[in-house]
């Protein structure tokens, strides 16, 4: 299961079924959303990032003043640089317009390898690790990370990025043993 923020609402990605159109001969997508209370664990740790200047994205905190987003977020094509810190908020638990926290990033570390101008051919490396000014959990709220070990099976989820409207997560890795080493 994977929890995204969308339009402010989380959700889980389940198992789905087919949303037929109105004349009902075909389907239209795969819904396999779950509404989610983003007040409980683990789902308490996940947020909204947002700029200044209207950008918004999914983060979620690895530690209690850490979170963790997608590097793409913050950058800005039109100067062609990435957002400045003190412009970054992360609202922990965002839902509707609600939440239960927020802090200001103080530094942003973006995962070398990640170019911009390049976002296919970096994909791998679109992540972006943001340090706030102040805890916004305790450490206890944190989920634990899981190392792979062989023979675990591993996932890869994305969203549509190019729909106005994101629907549900797809999955477009089977499940393969992971490979340790």
């Amino acid at each position: 299961m994977v929890a995204t923020l969308v339009g402010g609402l989380a959700v889980a990605s389940l198992p789905g079924r087919a949303v037929a159109e109105p004349d009902g001969l075909r389907p239209v997508h795969f819904d396999k959303r779950h509404r989610v209370d983003v007040t409980q664990p683990p789902w308490r740790v996940m947020g909204r990032l947002q700029t200044e200047l209207g950008t918004r994205c999914t983060g979620f905190l690895i530690a209690p003043n850490v979170v963790m987003t997608a590097a793409h977020c913050l950058w800005l094509a039109e100067s062609g640089h990435f957002t400045r810190p003190h412009s970054v908020h992360f609202l922990r638990a965002y839902h509707r317009g609600h939440y239960a926290a927020e802090a200001r990033a103080i530094h942003i570390i973006i995962a070398p390898g990640f170019d911009p101008t390049r976002a296919i051919a970096t994909a791998q490396a679109d992540r972006a690790t943001i340090v706030l000014e102040r805890p916004m959990v305790t450490s206890a709220d944190i989920p634990p990370i899981l190392t792979p070990r062989a023979g675990m099976m591993r996932r890869l989820w994305v969203m549509n990025r190019t729909s106005p409207k994101l629907h549900a997560a797809t999955r477009v890795a089977t499940s393969r043993p992971c490979r340790a080493g």
